[in-house]
């Protein structure tokens, strides 16, 4: 009997082993591969209609955005199809973002396109115009040149490997120390890169070809010595198109859009392919055009593994980029929606779709606000909407690429200019952050003029060096400070003083809690801030184990008397928990701010938030207000 015993129990212990391992197993595959959890649970009566509508409504975006970007890349417009239309999908398996567009975008495309300056024999243009006048192809490859297509392939593939090793060395926890300031200043610097390389084609001249140091300057020699020779008939049609495509994004765009997105740059696209046909400009007036489009899907191919070495430096920045546009985009819905977006796994659902779209003529691809933001506005619910537009883009590549043959370049150009909009919008937080953190600005300052006087890639190297050593100045300690001590808060509705206790975390008689605040609160620990302040104030405002919650009266100091230093990503932090205790019915407090960083916390507020954080302000009684009134701005 006591064999049996023995017996069973040790049946019931290797049962629960399985069971152990299955769940690790499933839980593993199921984090690694999000669509196995979610579509299992998909809600097809109340989310189908609202995927399928988002994905037509950005679809008809994509198309003529993806043909305008991968000109910009250097490549024929075709390829940048191939590369939205792969990219979607691999997103929609491995991607944890229900509303993130993924596709090709500006940024990367023109640091794609540095590559293909480097390596190119023949331009895009001259090409261009030889599909424009005999419609001949080599290849499947447009005729372009192979030698060149091979390497992006192999530029898709080292960019997925990068990402891979990212995420397996959890790089996601390095970009905390990028901040908003220099990834904005980079993007500017990078939109004058794009526009101005666009210039010749809205234009319909040629001009040698430039890189290096200083390449935007000579460049813009070119243009002032070849204006004269502008074909006027290219001119008429880029300057109505970027009139047409400005009204739309300024004027229509925000009226609109609240009833239905409409595709302008598709109407655009085919009222210009209508009269390119019906007036055959290429002859008549000189203006290139697409020209030839393979018509199906491209063939598969193995990366030539022998350029590698060559695009390493490339590679890093690319798959820096790529991940920081994805994951600065998915967070600001998933913030909005209420949902996680794991930022590790963004690094390998990046990797698999350069890893799986290699063995393809496409170019590595990120993600779009604008597009994410309609995706939005029509409801999106999961990423199904990217199966739509891929279907769509299918459909484009195989049925209607002759159509799209007679379309004007400049046409494309003025989709890329226009499209710049919303990143040089940008410009108008130099003004605030003049005024609230000098160190803000520098830090977009340099970053933007680093990317403009040399390119996209020593751009980005710059930009986060400086960043980096800003910090290490900035930086006096790097651990809370948890010294014992005794603050006095008084508050506005109980002028009696509260004592807060010696310990850091405890309650008081009255209920109050005091949460201690770091020595700095910059943007390295802005995002560590928010999470922890939020788990501090869930653990103190719930019932534990059939206990009363701890925090009696909705009360919560932030004890700032260790706080030497605070940026402006920092405010942004301090306001987004400000926001969500006035959600959940808490009231905050602030003591032993120094006068200094409350001077910019109160600019911040005029500027930025409207006088959001007025009750905070105003609630704030520092034991240590008066002894930095001279302290310089930091």
């Amino acid at each position: 009997m006591s064999e049996e015993k023995i017996d069973s129990s040790v049946s019931k212990r290797e049962t629960k082993t399985r069971r152990s391992l299955t769940e690790v197993v499933k839980n593993a595959l199921f984090r690694r591969v999000p669509i196995l959890e979610w579509l299992t649970n998909y809600d097809y009566a109340n989310n189908l209609k609202h995927d399928v509508i988002a994905g037509l409504t950005v679809g008809v975006m994509v198309v003529p955005q993806s043909m305008a970007y991968a000109t910009l890349a250097g490549v024929p417009p075709v390829y940048g199809l191939y590369a939205s239309f792969f990219a979607p999908l691999i997103y929609t398996v491995f991607g944890t973002s229900k509303h993130i567009s993924v596709g090709i975008f500006a940024v990367v495309s023109m640091m794609v396109g540095n590559v293909c300056l480097r390596y190119s024999t023949e331009s895009l243009d001259d090409k261009i115009s030889v599909n424009g006048t005999n419609n001949e192809t080599v290849d499947d490859n447009l005729g372009f040149d192979h030698e060149l297509i091979e390497r992006l392939q192999c530029l898709t593939l080292v960019v997925g490997i990068m990402q891979l090793l990212m995420g397996f060395f959890r790089f996601d926890k390095f970009t905390d120390y990028l901040s908003d300031q220099m990834l904005s200043g980079f993007t500017v610097g990078s939109a004058v890169h794009v526009f101005m390389s666009q210039v010749n084609k809205a234009l319909g001249v040629k001009y040698p070809r430039h890189k290096g140091l200083f390449m935007l300057f000579y460049i813009a020699r070119d243009v002032w010595k070849s204006i004269y020779n502008a074909n006027l008939h290219t001119v008429g049609l880029s300057v109505t198109s970027i009139t047409y495509l400005m009204i739309a994004q300024l004027v229509l765009n925000p009226i609109l859009n609240k009833f239905f997105p409409i595709p302008f740059e598709l109407i655009l696209v085919i009222l210009t392919v209508i009269y390119s046909s019906y007036n055959d400009i290429f002859t008549n007036h000189g203006v290139r055009i697409v020209g030839f489009i393979p018509r199906g899907m491209p063939n598969m191919s193995v990366p030539n593994v022998s350029y590698i070495p060559d695009l390493i430096l490339d590679s890093i920045g690319i798959a820096i980029v790529c991940y920081m546009f994805v994951i600065s985009t998915g967070l600001i819905f998933a913030k909005k929606h209420k949902y996680t977006v794991d930022t590790n796994q963004e690094f390998f659902a990046l990797s698999a779709m350069n890893l799986l779209g290699c063995f393809f003529p496409v170019y590595p691809a990120g993600a779009s606000l604008s597009r994410s933001s309609v995706n939005e506005m029509r409801g999106v619910k999961t990423q199904v909407s990217n199966v739509v537009v891929s279907s769509l883009i299918f459909v484009v590549i195989v049925y209607a690429g002759k159509f799209l043959e007679p379309l004007p370049v400049c046409v494309l150009a003025a989709i890329v200019m226009t499209g710049l909009i919303g990143l040089f919008k940008q410009v108008g937080q130099l003004p605030i952050l003049w005024k609230v953190s000098k160190w803000d600005f520098a830090i977009f300052v340099i970053s933007c003029v680093t990317t403009v006087i040399s390119n996209p890639l020593f751009g980005l190297m710059g930009s986060i060096a400086f960043c980096l050593v800003s910090l290490l100045i900035r930086r006096r300690r790097t651990l809370c400070s948890r010294k014992e001590k005794q603050s006095i808060v008084w508050t506005n509705a109980n002028p009696d003083a509260i004592t807060i206790e010696e310990n850091d975390f405890l309650n008081t008689e009255s209920g109050a809690v005091r949460y201690q605040m770091p020595n700095q609160l910059d943007f390295a620990c802005a995002k560590g801030f928010v999470s922890s302040f939020d788990a501090f104030v869930d653990n103190h405002k719930l019932a534990e184990d059939g206990l009363e919650p701890r925090l009696t009266n909705n009360s919560i100091v932030l004890d700032c008397t260790d706080l030497h230093y605070i940026d402006f990503t920092g405010m942004e932090a301090l306001h987004k928990v400000y926001d969500d205790c006035v959600k959940k019915d808490v009231n905050l407090f602030l003591t032993g701010l120094k006068s200094s960083e409350r001077q910019k916390l109160e600019k911040f507020n005029q500027f930025v938030t409207q006088d959001a954080l007025n009750n905070l302000i105003f609630n704030h009684f520092g034991v240590d207000d008066t002894t930095n009134n001279n302290e310089e701005d930091e």
